[in-house]
């Protein structure tokens, strides 16, 4: 009975088809007016691509004292930034790097966060975003600034190629001044790209979890803060994760934020494994997107702290895909007692060629993120 309403529908279908004589005609002019709206490479103003978010602060996104995840604020952030580069480039967008990013002040529940992005320039196919976001108490109206970032976003062809997209127009003071700060930025992130190893997964591999601790063969195996060192492979962290369709944008790849927020995750936990205390999450720092995770990818997550300082360590993250190694970066978490005041974290000890690298570089990264800190502002 289904298949013989079908058949008759279809055959409707086609004598409307043959009957009409405009119908072809109609056709090719819906095709025309279809793709006289694809995006053009016309330079379009900063303002244009103007994108706010706005939302109340829920307990799903804070710790059990109520301040909200770093991962979870860099995700709101990553979705903003997006809306705004789809917005000037009129293309599907995917999330190329994420410049350092400081946390000035933690977002709590039941506050308002305002998210704020717009595009600072553009390159070819890539767009830099900057985003700034601010706390609200609904009860009084006063805000505080929390944190701002600068993204990188390239845009796609229907295909999945890099496209061409439209140059910015500064206008204002402001935006002039950000438009300028962009490209220097870009030649620091190529800068640093460049001098940089090749990426490959985190070696280092914790002990199993009835053996006894390992010992470290480091000379710094001494005291510091009043606590003796831990090995570096005692804050080894790995988890899988897999790509659902719910956690992918239009192009079946995960949504950057998603990912920032895995990151942050695993990140957390080795910091607390070496701290043995709560850790907030005060900076991410270059975090890049080599290649993308696809929908029906297992992903393997995997996170070590690099540096110990008085009251925060260093994390160093990488996410391997089937396809290879998609992001890798440094974050940095401060530890915390239950009432939020600072505790003083034990000391790293490094034993392999890749834990003294990293170690190696990370005053380098901290002077960036205090530099960073300090010159906060959009």
């Amino acid at each position: 009975m289904i298949l013989s309403v079908c058949i008759r529908t279809l055959s409707r279908v086609e004598r409307m088809l043959v009957g009409s004589p405009n119908t072809g005609t109609k056709l090719l002019k819906a095709s025309r007016s279809s793709l006289s709206t694809l995006p053009t490479t016309e330079p379009r103003t900063a303002s244009s691509s103007r994108t706010v978010i706005c939302q109340i602060v829920s307990p799903t996104f804070c710790d059990s004292r109520g301040v909200a995840y770093g991962g979870a604020v860099m995700s709101l952030i990553d979705i903003t930034a997006g809306v705004a580069s789809k917005k000037h480039s009129g293309l599907n967008v995917v999330t190329a790097s994420v410049d350092s990013v400081a946390f000035a002040e933690p977002l709590r529940e039941g506050e308002i966060v305002n998210v704020r992005a717009s595009v600072n320039r553009a390159w070819n196919t890539s767009m830099e975003v900057g985003v700034r976001v601010e706390a609200e108490d609904p009860k009084t109206g006063d805000k505080k600034f929390c944190c701002h970032a600068y993204l990188t976003f390239v845009g796609l062809k229907a295909l999945g190629q890099p496209s061409a997209v439209p140059a910015v127009m500064a206008e204002t003071e402001n935006e002039k001044r950000r438009y300028n700060e962009a490209d220097q930025r870009r030649t620091e992130r190529n800068e640093r790209r460049r001098r940089l190893p090749p990426i490959t997964a985190i070696g280092t591999r914790r002990n199993g979890f009835m053996d006894t601790p390992q010992v470290s063969r480091s000379k710094k195996s001494g005291k510091q803060n009043g606590l003796p060192a831990k090995p570096a492979s005692e804050s080894y962290s790995e988890t899988v994760q897999i790509v659902f369709p719910g956690d992918a944008n239009s192009s079946n790849v995960l949504f950057g934020g998603n990912m920032i927020r895995y990151m942050e995750s695993i990140a957390a936990i080795a910091a607390g494994r070496h701290t043995q205390s709560d850790v907030v999450t005060a900076s991410i720092d270059s975090l890049n997107f080599i290649r993308s995770a696809q929908i029906g990818d297992v992903i393997t997550l995997r996170a070590v702290v690099s540096a110990a300082f008085t009251h925060s360590v260093e994390v160093y993250v990488t996410c391997e895909a089937p396809s290879g190694i998609t992001n890798d970066g440094y974050m940095t978490l401060v530890a915390v007692d239950s009432s939020g005041e600072l505790v003083r974290v034990p000391p790293l000890s490094t034993d392999t060629d890749e834990e003294k690298v990293r170690e190696a570089g990370a005053s380098e990264r901290r002077m960036t993120r205090l530099k960073h800190r300090a010159s906060l502002r959009i």
